[in-house]
């Protein structure tokens, strides 16, 4: 009955052991059709076979490259930087350095491509494809930070314009008050008016007056 059961749990643990390495096949077969959302799934799957059995199987890589190639580039990107720690020698983690810069550069984040790819030159000088990529890191940053700054300019002269609309808008409300200010000089103004409003309205009631008068002396007068 012991024999037995060892023989089944061997079977069991080949099995399983197959079963995790055709699905890396499977994932890569799918991947080089250009399936990648399969090869993606086949390759989580693997994944979970290869942690049950305990095996110092690294598939990170495989897992970015695929999501890359599927314009998940945020999977990519932690991917990648997963995949880095288990490197074992400079060339390889030059090129997953390298793998993350171009991630990091298709979602735009500039700084953080600069720096991969300068880690990756500094693991391994010669890669020229690196070069390249962090001098176009480095021009798109530049256009990026220019654009800003316009941005920046834009929105600083429209909000000074909005603030002189408003300034010109208070100072043209009717019925602000000011003490000493435009309405003071205002309200003499139309004192002096009325003054001279007056003064002229009693000099034509005068004169309207002795008119009267004349014409009364006129009619008094006897024609003999």
């Amino acid at each position: 009955m012991y024999k037995l059961t060892f023989v089944l749990l061997l079977v069991s643990n080949l099995a399983n052991a197959q079963n995790w390495k055709d699905t890396i096949v499977s994932a890569r077969k799918a991947y080089q059709k250009g399936n990648s959302e399969r090869a993606l799934k086949q390759y989580h799957e693997a994944e979970n076979l290869v942690k049950q059995e305990n095996k110092g199987v690294d598939l990170n890589e495989e897992k970015g490259q695929t999501a890359y190639k599927n314009r998940d580039f945020k999977s990519a990107e932690d991917y990648y930087q997963k995949s880095i720690s288990n490197k074992k020698n400079n060339f390889d983690k030059s090129k997953s350095y390298h793998n993350l810069g171009n991630t990091q550069f298709k979602q735009q984040k500039y700084d953080e491509a600069i720096a991969s790819y300068k880690q990756a030159l500094k693991l391994n000088p010669n890669q020229e494809q690196t070069r390249y990529n962090l001098s176009e890191a480095i021009r798109m940053k530049k256009n990026q930070d220019a654009k800003n700054e316009n941005s920046k300019k834009n929105q600083s002269k429209s909000n000074q314009k909005e603030n002189e609309n408003q300034q010109n808008s208070q100072k043209n409300k009717p019925g602000d008050q000011a003490p000493g200010g435009q309405n003071k000089k205002s309200n003499k103004e139309i004192e002096r008016m009325l003054d001279e409003i007056s003064k002229s309205e009693a000099k034509t009631k005068r004169k309207v007056s002795g008119q009267k008068g004349e014409e009364g002396n006129k009619d008094s007068k006897k024609d003999w």
